[in-house]
């Protein structure tokens, strides 16, 4: 799904935006692979590679689990919001 944002990761940012403390994201995309590369070209959507992907979400407050599915063609994702990040901003409070 995300695959088809260009800027991705301004849509994960919106997701912790909306999404409670607590709350999960949860989703399924193409991973990079060299079949999704071809569809990628034709179509023009950005390449989602797992590990940015956790980079990314970890920078927005979010913990996330990747798995790879359909012999590493797709990747499923669930992402909790840190419980103390609150309007996309991490508070360092202790719990």
């Amino acid at each position: 799904m995300l695959h088809h944002i260009i800027d991705w990761e301004r849509a994960v940012a919106e997701v912790v935006r909306v999404l409670r403390p607590g709350g999960t994201f949860v989703g399924y995309d193409l991973a990079r692979t060299p079949l999704a590369s071809l569809f990628r070209r034709i179509d023009g959507s950005a390449h989602i590679v797992p590990r940015k992907f956790r980079t990314e979400c970890a920078r927005q407050g979010l913990t996330v689990s990747v798995q790879s599915q359909l012999l590493g063609h797709v990747m499923r994702f669930v992402g909790r919001k840190d419980t103390n990040v609150q309007n996309g901003e991490i508070s360092w409070q202790h719990r």
